[in-house]
């Protein structure tokens, strides 16, 4: 239990350091006795620690450490979002570099490019020029065109047709502050996003979209992370014969589960699906857009933003999944139950909570 605590605070620090930034503003000392607080539980848990789990708490303590900084902790840095580049001379060097054996690094401070998740070449565009409209351009609607609700000249030129998705306004869980939907080419927002100017909610919402415009490496949700981890230790476990002398879909379920986490190294299967959409490489690259907005121009150079982590593709692990429960023993409405609530409840659920 102690350690899960540990673990799920990293993992809220590494998706919204905006929450920290705030928190700095406050009570400054507050936050420095909690970054020894979350240095001495990392360090007492290091043993029982899986690789990703380390990581996650090192980004945890590094965003600490990088908001507490004299020149990294006001608000009023630059924010600054990834596109795909399109530089053919900037990208020929690159890939030079690269050819050399460069790491991704060095490659940075040169060419400021690097890889997303699914090898594109990626560069940041400053979003400084970005500026909500909280009345959607005099719309006065609660539903309309990106272009409508969100100011952003250099965004524009470099995503074309970005700036005619759809933007939704209403209701959304207490744990989101925002979506989006590639199926549906929408942002969905809380009603008062863009009154009260949350860009950081704002853009990185706006990341997803850019990756689907630009067929980057895509986001994703703790559910898509679960799908494929219970799919690939079936295949991993399917012909032993443990799991062969299961007399029940239940008990087959339960044992994928425990086999999910172990071969990711993780306490249990919720854990081990969070830190699969945790290091997606869509989500990575939407969380660099907030955890590099206080950052210094020099620093900006100097740091290479880590965008490239795994890649999973919806549809692919859609229907693993299906035939994964189909194998199983889960019938066909059970199943069919499963797809239709896939994006609709809450991403913290794992199949056994939906079937």
């Amino acid at each position: 239990m102690y350690r899960s605590a540990v673990l799920r605070l990293a993992q809220e620090l590494v998706a919204d350091p905006e929450k920290l930034v705030r928190a700095v503003e406050r009570d400054r000392g507050l936050m420095e006795t909690f970054l020894d607080f979350v240095r001495g539980l990392k360090n007492r848990i290091a043993i029982r620690l899986s690789g990703s789990e380390r990581a996650m708490l090192d980004e945890a303590e590094r965003t600490l450490v990088n908001l507490l900084r004299g020149e990294a902790g006001s608000v009023a840095g630059e924010k600054y979002s990834f596109v795909r580049a399109t530089d053919a001379e900037q990208i020929a060097r690159a890939q030079e570099l690269e050819a050399q054996g460069e790491n991704a690094k060095t490659i940075w401070s040169e060419t400021h490019l690097t890889r997303d998740g699914g090898g594109a070449w990626v560069r940041e565009i400053n979003d400084r020029g970005a500026k909500p409209r909280p009345d959607g351009d005099a719309r006065g609607e609660k539903g309309g065109r990106l272009a409508d609700y969100l100011e952003h000249p250099e965004l524009y030129e470099a995503v074309p047709g970005i700036a005619d998705i759809n933007v939704k306004l209403g209701m959304l869980p207490e744990s989101e502050k925002g979506k989006y939907s590639s199926k549906k080419r929408m942002l969905h927002f809380a009603e008062d996003t863009f009154e009260n100017k949350s860009m950081s909610d704002i853009m990185h919402e706006v990341q997803h979209a850019i990756q689907n415009e630009q067929k980057l490496a895509a986001g994703g949700s703790r559910k898509l992370a679960y799908a494929a981890l219970v799919s690939d230790a079936y295949e991993a476990v399917k012909d032993t014969p443990e799991f062969q002398s299961l007399q029940t879909k239940e008990e087959r379920l339960h044992y994928l589960e425990e086999a999910a986490a172990k071969q990711a190294g993780a306490s249990d299967i919720e854990t081990a699906a969070t830190n699969g959409y945790v290091n997606l490489g869509g989500e990575k690259m939407a969380r660099q857009t907030a955890k590099r907005w206080y950052y210094t121009k020099d620093q900006r150079e100097k740091t290479w933003p880590d965008v490239a982590g795994n890649v999973l593709d919806k549809s692919v692990e859609s229907q693993r999944i299906v035939e994964t429960l189909e194998r199983i023993g889960y019938t066909e409405d059970e199943i069919e139950a499963f797809i239709k609530n896939w994006g609709d409840k809450s991403d913290k659920q794992t199949a056994k909570g939906i079937l």
